[in-house]
């Protein structure tokens, strides 16, 4: 039981890795942080609704590839993956929005201590090892 959770919390390290690279994560770099203006460089949630469906291997359940924007978003809602004000195509990703993403594909959303607040997202992948910042 150790090995197996050991070798989860390695691949949620590197899904974690690979979506703060892909999205370089920090204001400047493409994530809004909470209130901030829009960044030069923005990831969009379509954009991070796909490279979630694919770390998590869900895109096997689109029918018709690559699928439509909607489709995505509607196999990460029905596994209870979206951001707090749900997936908007073309909206700006955030910290909050990515956080909150990466817990919920990591079966881990029951573990945050304030769910209905945006930095306890963010706190938790900091607390586990997984820092976005």
């Amino acid at each position: 039981m150790v090995a197996m959770e050991t070798i989860m919390k390695k691949r949620w390290g590197i899904l974690v890795a690979v979506l703060s690279v892909c999205f370089c994560v920090g204001a400047p770099m493409g994530i809004a942080d909470e209130g901030d203006a829009q960044p030069e460089v923005g990831v969009t949630h379509d954009q991070l609704a796909r490279e979630v469906l694919d770390a998590t291997g869900l895109h096997s359940f689109i029918l018709s590839k690559p699928g439509t924007v909607q489709e995505v978003f509607s196999i990460l809602r029905v596994n209870g993956i979206s951001p707090a004000e749900g997936w908007k195509a073309g909206a700006t990703v955030t910290k909050a929005d990515l956080a909150r993403v990466i817990v919920q594909a990591m079966g881990k959303s029951h573990e945050v201590e304030n769910p209905g607040d945006a930095g306890s997202w963010v706190a938790y992948l900091k607390e586990n090892g997984y820092p976005i910042d």
